[in-house]
């Protein structure tokens, strides 16, 4: 098991590990994504089930892993368990472009498609879970066909099965109840690693606005808006961000000399970054094409950044659950309108009021413990395992 990590701290202070044993049934993970890609899922994932014998579990994906080759997105740490290669199930033609009778409508040629992969990969998990003697099934969102695949596969079985909805789950799915067994919206782990969170004077050097994870449209104008707010202040202010898109590529970005570009950070350098960071900065779009996302996203960066010991300013909108919960607790600025000028006075507040900013790291800190310690997540997934029963 790969126990890498930032010096000082070990596997058990950082990660929640016990060497008390764990009486859970062996059990198949499902996800499209698994250690040790790059994305936050995997890394989440990673937290979990380190904590866990690695001969308890398999990991079960369509994406190929082979240690001896790994592609260039796999630079993160490999758990010790077995690795399963599951085809994606759809036919090789999938989507019909042939117009005329003899050709199907193109959705219905899709549709159809879809249904035939998703029973296809209910097939290849069944046939692993039987062989390999697994109890139940851990199925994770993002894939839109795993976990219905999953559900197929552990009534065949007749075993339970555990739903891990991460991030925006409340629009990858019309959740049924069944799958509500264990939802990751409370238990998205950080690495388990606290900033110290002592206050440091901001303004009178460069001021370095940090913002680490994926770019995309749940962003844009909340970014706009940072942006605006950056190129007309007086004082030195810079927005650096750390990403695996390349975001040298987006126009709200190119637009301004004050955005630095530094993409992708493997996850110990990652959380160095934002625990040396003046002000993190997590934004969320007002105008955007799917604000049901909006709405229900819990990114994976946010424990990592609550746990940084660094101030937190978010920008999104009211009904967001990221602006609800950080309000509620008092655990980051908030600007949760579409508003220039109020961005740019909670900014300068941030700035200027050291009370403020210890107020709210503090309170950062003390969520980042309570909601998304790796030893109290990894510890609400083993009381579900153990539940189901040897």
């Amino acid at each position: 098991m790969n126990s890498s990590g930032p010096a000082g701290l070990d596997v058990a202070e950082r990660d929640g590990v016990s060497d008390e044993p764990l009486a859970v049934p062996p059990f198949a993970v499902v996800s499209h994504y698994v250690p040790p890609s790059r994305f936050g899922q995997p890394r989440v994932l990673y937290r979990l089930l380190r904590q866990i014998p690695s001969d308890q579990y398999g990991l079960l994906s369509t994406t190929r892993y082979d240690r001896e080759a790994p592609r260039p997105d796999q630079d993160g740490p490999w758990l010790d368990a077995c690795y399963i290669h599951i085809d994606l199930g759809f036919p090789a033609r999938l989507v019909s472009y042939r117009p005329g009778i003899t050709g199907f409508p193109r959705r219905i040629y899709t549709l159809a498609n879809l249904t035939v992969a998703l029973h296809r990969r209910a097939r290849q998990i069944e046939t692993v879970v039987r062989a390999r003697d697994y109890r139940a099934i851990v199925a994770c969102s993002g894939d839109p066909i795993d976990l219905p695949a999953s559900a197929i596969a552990a009534r065949r079985l007749g075993i339970p099965l555990i739903a891990y909805m991460f991030d925006d789950y409340g629009t990858q799915y019309k959740i049924l109840p069944p799958y509500q067994q264990f939802a990751a919206r409370y238990d998205n782990p950080h690495a388990g690693i606290y900033g110290d969170g002592n206050d440091r004077p901001l303004g009178t050097d460069e001021v370095r606005i940090v913002y680490t994870g994926s770019v995309y449209h749940v962003h844009d104008d909340a970014f706009a808006r940072l942006l605006e707010v950056i190129e007309d202040s007086e004082q030195s202010l810079v927005l650096d961000l750390y990403s695996s898109v390349d975001t040298t590529r987006y126009a709200v970005f190119q637009r301004s000399g004050r955005v630095r570009h530094h993409g992708h950070l493997a996850d110990a350098e990652a959380l160095r970054v934002q625990a040396e960071a003046e002000i993190l900065f997590l934004p969320l779009a007002f105008d955007c094409p799917a604000p049901d996302v909006v709405r229900s996203a819990l990114p994976g960066k946010f424990p990592e950044y609550l746990a940084s010991g660094r101030p937190i300013l978010v920008h999104a909108p009211a009904d967001s659950f990221v602006a609800w919960y950080c309000r509620r607790h008092h655990c980051a600025a908030v600007v949760d309108e579409p508003d220039t000028r109020a961005l740019a006075d909670t900014l300068g507040r941030l700035l200027s009021d050291g009370k403020f900013r210890r107020a709210i790291v503090r309170a950062a800190l003390c969520r980042a413990r309570k909601d998304f310690d790796p030893a109290v997540s990894g510890q609400n997934l083993l009381t579900v395992l153990r539940s189901l029963g040897g």
